[in-house]
């Protein structure tokens, strides 16, 4: 293994990590022989690492004395990076993969270690098993609009919000409460708040306006259900036929509305549900014991009253304005470089005006 320290750069970090640190992160799970920097990530600083286990350490699932490989994940070392809703972020991905040993169904890789001290490196760490398969957005044989696929994802959306807790909002910070409807208040406060201390076109005098018109129709939801919130193909891993085997990347993990993770599905999309989505994830819901999806469609569905259906579209489309307002509050805070920067910026911006405006005529 070399002795070279790894230097990896993220939009958040340029890291350099050294073989001895990577030795003393992983030495209760085994022997590093070989340390691959993942490239891709824009938060958090990634390694592939293969192991020799030792026979008196906690070993990855495989079969004792084998080499295996392990991700090493280590979160920004700079809080002022940050946005305030990801500021405990690998400690929230590392409550999920905990809550995952109790809930299989989660499709979570098994968390192996974690160390929160900042003695070894200056961030948060978690250090995970690698998954089998291999992400949905690097399978080019299975678009991302595949119907076999996208009716497991919704079929596993149901079965995550089955997972439940005793608070809304984001874990480890001061945007949870009670009610969704503070907590998401909160949020959207907070992300608001991001906007300006960075000078994003974010209108936030104008959602402000919106936010304190509309709110009350968040107090429907009383139950506070786990969401992904980030379930776009980079974090969904598919076996060769295309079946769902892992999800990844649970640190922007929250509890509240279900309806918010069809928003984390579609990040720059400003359409509403489509009936089919509505249907399939009810349907699959009911089945599993758990709700009815909020019919947020284009069309009120048959049996579901008008003001039911006018509610969950509101709460549908404040949730878009929230993704909007996160991501053009990225885009300056972040300082993204890159061919991709202009045309992705002018994306967000028109999808943020379009959803304020729809919610401004309502």
């Amino acid at each position: 293994m070399t002795t070279t320290p790894y230097t990896l750069s993220t939009i958040m970090d340029s890291m350099s990590i050294t073989a001895r640190q990577i030795t003393e992160l992983t030495h209760t799970l085994g022997s590093p022989i070989d340390v691959e920097p993942m490239t891709g990530g824009l938060f958090a600083t990634t390694f592939r690492v293969t192991l020799t286990p030792e026979p008196t350490t906690q070993q990855p699932r495989t079969t004792a004395g084998t080499p295996t490989r392990v991700i090493v994940k280590i979160g920004p070392s700079d809080p002022t990076r940050v946005l305030t809703y990801e500021r405990a972020a690998t400690r929230t991905e590392r409550d999920m993969f905990h809550l995952g040993e109790a809930h299989p169904q989660l499709l979570f890789p098994r968390l192996l270690h974690s160390d929160t001290t900042h003695t070894v490196v200056p961030g948060d760490v978690i250090i995970t098993e690698e998954l089998t398969g291999q992400p949905w957005a690097s399978c080019p044989e299975h678009p991302w609009d595949a119907p076999h696929i996208t009716a497991q994802l919704h079929r596993y959306a149901a079965s995550l919000h089955r997972v439940t807790g005793d608070r809304f909002g984001y874990p480890h910070s001061d945007l949870s409460a009670t009610t969704w409807t503070r907590a998401f208040g909160l949020a959207l406060t907070a992300v608001l708040d991001d906007a300006n201390r960075s000078q994003a076109l974010v209108p936030t005098e104008r959602i402000g306006q919106v936010w304190e018109r509309h709110s009350p129709h968040l107090d429907k939801v009383t139950t506070a259900h786990l969401i992904h919130a980030d379930l776009w193909p980079g974090n969904v891993f598919l076996d060769e036929r295309g079946n769902i085997t892992g999800i990844i990347d649970a640190e922007r993990a929250l509890y509240g509305d279900p309806l918010f993770e069809f928003v984390g599905m579609d990040q720059l999309g400003t359409q509403l549900l489509p009936n089919t989505t509505w249907q399939r994830y009810s349907t699959q819901a009911r089945l599993s014991g758990g709700q009815a999806l909020a019919p947020a469609t284009e069309q009120c569905p048959a049996g579901v009253s008008e003001s039911e259906h006018h509610s969950a579209v509101v709460r549908f489309l404040l949730y878009r304005l929230y993704m909007f307002s996160l991501l053009t509050t990225e885009l300056s805070f972040r300082h993204y470089e890159g061919d991709w920067v202009a045309g992705y910026s002018e994306t967000v911006q028109r999808g943020l005006a379009e959803i304020l405006l729809r919610l401004e005529e309502i």
